[in-house]
């Protein structure tokens, strides 16, 4: 927009996702439109009907996988969705928002009261996980740990498990260990200052 001139729509094959522009982006590759003043370049109608988990790729005129921490759920898309926040797929050409996984993991509770989960709870968790939860209650205080249930796979022999000690370091004496589902609350008392 020129100050005198009317703004207009942009035309077909074409996209401005900002306003006040006097230009319009175009698609790529030849790609169409559905229709006029489109203003992202996800409203580039793609040559070729991807399947879910793939997107058109202009460049290569072909559908590509959806790379790790993103997804797609449609059929015919030209973009991959990208996972929200802190989230990322197991891997290439992911279908859905579910495929997505919390990949926050670890850290320190040191309130009066606190929580502790594996990454995208109650889903599963990515493959290679190490979470380490420290916890330090307030000064002349002791702690209460509650693990309501614990779901490991039978499958992997003992691959993945819980483990419960008094300081991080691996050859500290262990407080617990579980590495199989268990379905009943376990309760435990500190000894010491912090686990």
């Amino acid at each position: 927009m020129d100050g005198f001139a009317l703004c207009r729509l942009c035309p077909l094959g074409t996209f401005q996702p900002e306003a006040d522009h006097i230009s319009c982006f175009p698609c790529g590759g030849g790609l169409p439109t559905e229709y006029l003043g489109a203003t992202f370049f996800q409203d580039c109608a793609a040559r070729v009907q991807c399947s879910p988990g793939r997107a058109y790729n202009t460049t290569t005129d072909w559908c590509i996988c959806c790379p790790e921490g993103t997804y797609q759920p449609e059929f015919g898309k030209n973009n991959c969705v990208s996972c929200p926040g802190n989230t990322m797929t197991d891997f290439n050409g992911s279908t859905n928002l579910t495929r997505c996984k919390n990949r926050r993991c670890g850290g320190e509770l040191r309130d009066f009261t606190g929580y502790a989960e594996s990454p995208n709870y109650p889903g599963n968790f990515l493959a290679n996980t190490e979470c380490m939860w420290t916890i330090n209650p307030p000064l002349k205080h002791r702690f209460l740990i509650v693990v309501p249930k614990i779901f490991l796979p039978i499958k992997d022999d003992c691959g993945d498990y819980l483990v419960m000690r008094k300081t991080s370091s691996s050859n500290c004496v262990t407080t617990y260990e579980i590495c199989q589902t268990y379905e009943h609350p376990i309760a435990f008392t500190s000894r010491s200052k912090n686990l």
